[in-house]
C-alpha cells in the first residue's frame, strides 16, 4: 500500500472519496423530477397464457409452440397496439381419463402481456373472450388462463373454460 506524503491518507481511500463525490454530483444532475412519469398512462393490464401442450400432457413441439405464440402475439398487437412475451414453466392438475384420478402436469407456457386503456379494453372485450374460446378449442385445452388487472378491480386470474352441460 502506498502513502501520499502530502495528505498522510492511503490513495485507495482518497479514490473512494472521489468516487462517492462524483456519484453524488451525477445523481444531483440527473435527479428525476417529482412529476415523473410525464407520458400517457395505460392502466389496464392483461396476460394471456399460451400452453405448449394438447389434451393434457402431450407436448406439441417447439415449432408448433412458437407458431402458437407468434399467432397470438400478432393478433393482440393488431387489436391493442402491442404485447410483451415472457416464457415460463407452469404446473396444473388434470383429470386422467384412463386412470380416473387427478394428476400433476408440467408444461412450458408463453405469457403475452398487453397494456391498454379502459376504453380500448371495453371495445375489444367481446373479441378477447371469443378469441380465447376459439384458441382453447383449437389447441385442445380444458381452459386457458387470462390474468387481468385494472385500477378499479383487483388483480385476478380468469380461466376461459368450456361451458358445462346442465
Amino acid at each position: 500500500m502506498s502513502y501520499n506524503i502530502d495528505f498522510g491518507i492511503p490513495r485507495y481511500v482518497r479514490s473512494k472519496r472521489r468516487r462517492r463525490r462524483r456519484i453524488k454530483r451525477h445523481k444531483k444532475k440527473y435527479r428525476m423530477k417529482k412529476d415523473f412519469p410525464t407520458g400517457f398512462k395505460l392502466p389496464v393490464r392483461a396476460t394471456v397464457y399460451v400452453p405448449s401442450t394438447i389434451r393434457g400432457t402431450k407436448y406439441v413441439g417447439k415449432k408448433r409452440f412458437k407458431a402458437r405464440i407468434g399467432k397470438v402475439q400478432k393478433d393482440l398487437t393488431k387489436k391493442f397496439g402491442g404485447s410483451t412475451l415472457s416464457r415460463g414453466e407452469g404446473t396444473y392438475t388434470f383429470q386422467h381419463k384412463k386412470r380416473g384420478k387427478r394428476q400433476i402436469a408440467h408444461e412450458k407456457v408463453g405469457m403475452l402481456t398487453l397494456f391498454t386503456t379502459p376504453k380500448k379494453w371495453q371495445g375489444n372485450r367481446k373479441f378477447m373472450r371469443k378469441y380465447l374460446k376459439k384458441k382453447r378449442k383449437e389447441w385442445g385445452q380444458e381452459s386457458i388462463g387470462l390474468e387481468f388487472e385494472k385500477p378499479s378491480s383487483p388483480h385476478a386470474l380468469y380461466f376461459i373454460e368450456k361451458r358445462k352441460k346442465k
